[in-house]
Parts: C-alpha cells; sequence; structure tokens
C-alpha cells in the first residue's frame, strides 16, 4: 500500500505555494483496524488562513485506511483544528472520534 500525506500547498491554491509551512509530521502503520491503515499527524502554519491577521497553526490527526469493502478505494478519518495557539485536547478529542467512526464491512 502507498500512501502520499502531507500538505502539498500548491495542490491546495496555486496562488500561493508557501501558503503552508510544515512544522511537524508524523506518519505510521496501524494496526488498529482489521484493514491496512496509517496513523496520520501533522501540524502546520497557514501563512494565509481565511479571516485571519496572522498566522494560524493547523494540526490534523487522523487516520488512512484502505477500504474493507472494496481493496482499490480508500477511506480518510480526520480530526483537525485551526486557530492562533495549538489546541491541548487535540489528541484526545482526535482519538475518540476516529474511534467512534467505522467503515462498512460488508
Amino acid at each position: 500500500m502507498l500512501f502520499r500525506l502531507g500538505p502539498a500547498a500548491k495542490d491546495v491554491d496555486p496562488k500561493y505555494p508557501d501558503r503552508y509551512e510544515l512544522l511537524e509530521q508524523s506518519i505510521k502503520y496501524s494496526t488498529e483496524r482489521p484493514y491496512p491503515c496509517v496513523r496520520y499527524q501533522a501540524v502546520s502554519k497557514d501563512k494565509r488562513a481565511k479571516g485571519a491577521g496572522e498566522p494560524q497553526f493547523l494540526e490534523l490527526d487522523g487516520l488512512y485506511c484502505r477500504h474493507p469493502m472494496d481493496s482499490s478505494a480508500g477511506a480518510v478519518i480526520m480530526y483537525s483544528h485551526s486557530g492562533l495557539t495549538r489546541y491541548a485536547a487535540l489528541r484526545a478529542e482526535a482519538e475518540a472520534f476516529i474511534q467512534n467512526a467505522a467503515l462498512p464491512a460488508e
């Protein structure tokens, strides 16, 4: 299974290729589901956040999985936060959200 993850600003808005500055990123294979998954966590600085006068943090915590019913498809369960400061409860809230999200197995 091949995963290409991470913020690619040019894919988001070609007018602003330097919009995001990746500060942290973690990509790890996960066995928490009976089908192949990858845990993804990242923190970026968004230099052009809409409605913001200064850069904001964009935090992502999620699970990318091969779909259990169609191995040619994938699914993403993602939790995120954007703000002037890091969100201390992000990891705990993301974990609860991800664990409560189910993909159909039949």
